[in-house]
């Protein structure tokens, strides 16, 4: 029997009792949404964004993270009638290449799922929200006890070369859409990739900055700047990130008479921040690129920032091109993944992915300020138009619908 099969069969009484099966007011539904991650990037700001939304629905929703830390956190100071239960969670997908850990690693992410069956026995949900694909044990845990099962499919799973795995990508996205009961993809990029059809659902962007007394209420755009352009990147550091042809764009752009600042925010390990410093030592850049570790709230990026980076070169969503034009700040993007889908309505521009032609673009918007100025009212526009950067209201409620769906 099919695993959706299963999931109707047992939760058609579970939480028939608690809803009113419409699905609008009055449909009250628990469910648990499993992190892959305690920390607090852009996946786990969607989930936080979620959660918010779930409760303002008068749902209950219970969140379950790896282990203590800015994601637990924030939910305890923000939320703290919600419930966050510490969990082992590994990830099926880690790193670029083999190593004599990862197979003790993938069975250990699917072992996992006793631990989780044995809790969502316990709390008794309705459904269970899967934040990433990367972590199998929820999954496999929801078919077990019988749950309906949704995963937010967070990744370009077929074509992110820094997500190895010891599965092959074509047998681990069976497996994930025959474990889970529904698929959200958070672009058509990501969608495109997998075998059945999905629901494609951005991220809200819009609630986790908080920006709607943010923006100029005036319709000038920022005023021709008599400095240096102050470019920004955001994202732990990584190759697929891309921090390293940026930094590479910088150095080829000032070595063409432009004067611009490169600030780095993200995630990154000691070795990988020796390494910047003794290459921008090496090239008398250590006063023009920096970087500034992880923060918490982007705004802070953002605020004095003229241009973003984005380097990705398998961008699932782009939440940073996102967060970035609803800022107000004109961003800069390879051709590639998700931040194409996202500059094709305007406020930025794509380049080739190569530090020579981010350079190029780099230069252009130095010399030329109306160029800048124009990428801001475009920015300007976009924020007008709610359709561009999800919902999480619209998703929660998409989630309730189809999980009636699967039980009326």
């Amino acid at each position: 029997m099919h695993v959706e099969s299963l999931n109707l069969i047992e939760n058609r009484t579970r939480y028939s009792k608690r809803t009113d099966q419409t699905g609008g007011p009055g449909t009250s539904m628990k469910f648990v949404i499993a992190s892959h991650s305690e920390r607090l990037a852009g996946a786990e700001r969607s989930l936080f964004a979620i959660v918010a939304a779930a409760l303002e629905a008068g749902h209950e929703v219970v969140v379950t993270v790896p282990q203590q830390g800015a994601l637990q956190s924030k939910i305890n100071v923000t939320f703290p009638d919600v419930q966050v239960i510490e969990i082992p969670t590994h990830s099926w997908m880690h790193g670029s290449r083999f190593t004599f850990k990862s197979v003790p690693r993938t069975l250990t992410s699917i072992l996992e799922s006793i631990v989780h069956a044995r809790l969502y026995r316990q709390i008794s949900p309705d459904f269970i929200v899967i934040n990433s694909s990367v972590i199998p044990a929820p999954m496999i845990a929801a078919a077990l006890c019988r749950i309906p099962s949704i995963v937010m499919v967070r990744e370009s799973i077929r074509t992110n070369t820094q997500l190895f795995s010891i599965v092959p990508k074509s047998i681990l996205i069976r497996l994930i859409e025959g474990m889970s009961t529904f698929r959200f993809a958070v672009s058509h990029y990501v969608a495109d990739q997998l075998n059945q059809p999905c629901t494609v659902d951005f991220p809200d962007v819009r609630r986790d900055l908080g920006i709607e007394s943010l923006w100029p209420t005036d319709n000038e755009a920022k005023p021709t700047r008599a400095r240096a352009l102050r470019a920004v990147m955001l994202g732990s550091f990584s190759p697929e990130k891309g921090q390293d042809d940026a930094i590479q764009a910088v150095a080829l752009a000032r070595a063409a008479g432009v004067q611009i600042d490169l600030s780095l925010y993200g995630y990154a390990h000691e070795s990988e921040i020796l390494k910047l410093q003794e290459w921008c030592d090496r090239h008398g850049l250590s006063d023009r690129i920096r970087h500034k570790g992880f923060i918490d709230d982007p705004k802070e990026a953002y605020g004095s920032a003229d241009v973003s980076l984005v380097c990705s070169k398998n961008e699932a969503y782009g939440r940073v091109t996102a967060e970035s034009l609803l800022m107000g700040v004109p961003v800069v993007g390879y051709e590639l993944g998700g931040t194409t889908e996202i500059l094709r309505a305007g406020g930025g521009i794509s380049c080739k992915p190569t530090s020579t032609d981010l350079a190029n673009v780099l230069v252009s918007l130095a010399e030329d300020p109306n160029l800048l100025n124009d990428l801001h009212s475009q920015c300007r526009s976009l924020r007008a138009d709610s359709g561009e950067f999800g919902n999480s209201g619209r998703t929660v409620s998409r989630m309730v619908e189809k999980i009636i769906g699967v039980g009326g």
